[in-house]
Order: structure tokens, then sequence, then C-alpha cells
């Protein structure tokens, strides 16, 4: 038989260990070559485009409060009821809610009480003072509210003569207007 001329074979210390961990670095630093190339690629291959500029402007705010049927407040007693109506008409964009309150200040005011119904008609269900409203008005809209002054039933004789000045004050803020 004729002697075979192949190298010897170098053992490698750790043996089978000592490969696998040759063979994982391997591995791994193929895979971030891979994936280093990749990222690469892919920033090779990119584009942007703009639109054309538009013109963007904030919108306006406004709003206005009259009476348009002024109480009479003179001359009451105890048990009296006074209604007015107030009118709150919005000048400006988007839609937007209210909120109505009434202060009243002197010495009759302590026994004096507002009550403000939606509407020209002070009938229903009152609003809740100094709380907006939840349902939002359209753009350049006006609305409508019932103030109902009343002098207590019970006022003593001692506040006869005396006055109260009452101020009603309408809150209001835009909402966000859907497109």
């Amino acid at each position: 038989m004729e002697a075979s001329h192949h190298a010897p074979l170098t053992r490698i210390e750790g043996g089978s260990a000592a490969r696998r961990h040759c063979l994982i670095v391997l591995v791994a630093s193929l895979c971030c070559l891979l994936m280093s190339s990749a990222a690469t690629t892919w920033a090779l291959w990119s584009d942007e485009v703009s639109t054309p500029a538009v013109q963007l402007s904030s919108g306006t705010f406004g709003v206005t409060v009259a009476w348009a049927s002024e109480p009479d407040l003179s001359g009451l007693y105890p048990g009296a009821t006074r209604d007015g109506v107030v009118t709150i008409s919005h000048s400006g964009d988007g839609s937007w809610v209210h909120a109505i309150g009434v202060e009243m200040t002197g010495g009759l005011s302590s026994q004096m009480s507002a009550t403000i119904y939606p509407g020209a008609v002070c009938e229903g269900t009152p609003m809740t003072p100094n709380t907006l409203t939840t349902t939002p008005l359209p753009a350049l809209s006006s609305t409508q509210a019932c103030v109902r002054f009343a002098v207590s039933s019970t006022a003593a004789g001692s506040y006869q003569g005396t006055s109260a000045q009452a101020v009603v004050t309408v809150y209001a803020e835009n909402r966000p207007t859907q497109i």
C-alpha cells in the first residue's frame, strides 16, 4: 500500500468548542457586513419632494351682548320677578360655546336671585350659571337667554327702599371646526 501524502491535521486547542466559537465570530461578522451594506444601499435610493407653499392665517373671534328686552327692575317687592332677554352674537370664525353669569351687588343683592334660561322665554330647565354650553353654535350665529330676577319672598321690611346692581356677563370661546 502506498502512503498518503496529506498534510497532518493540526488540532486546535480546546477542540470543538474553539471551532464553534470561531464559526460564531465568522457568522456574526458576515451578518454585520451584510447589514451595513444593506443600510448603505437603502440610503443610496431616496427622494424628497415638497408641496408648493400655502398661506396660513388665524381666524377671528368676537362676541357682543345686548339686551333684546331689558327688564324693569324698579319697584320690586318680596316675591316679585322680572324677566329680561339678552342676545349673544358671534362675529368670528369657527363654532363657539358660551357661559352666562349674573353678579349682583348693593344692599338688596342678598335678597335677590337670578335664574338663566336658554332661549327668549324664562321657562324650562335653567342653565347652570358660569358653565359652558355643551353644544357648539355655528360661526356668525346668535342665541338668546332669558334672565329672571327675583326678590326673595321672605325679604324683611328693612330692605324696603334699598337697591342692587346686576351685571350679566357672557363668557364665550371657540371650538375646533372640522373641515
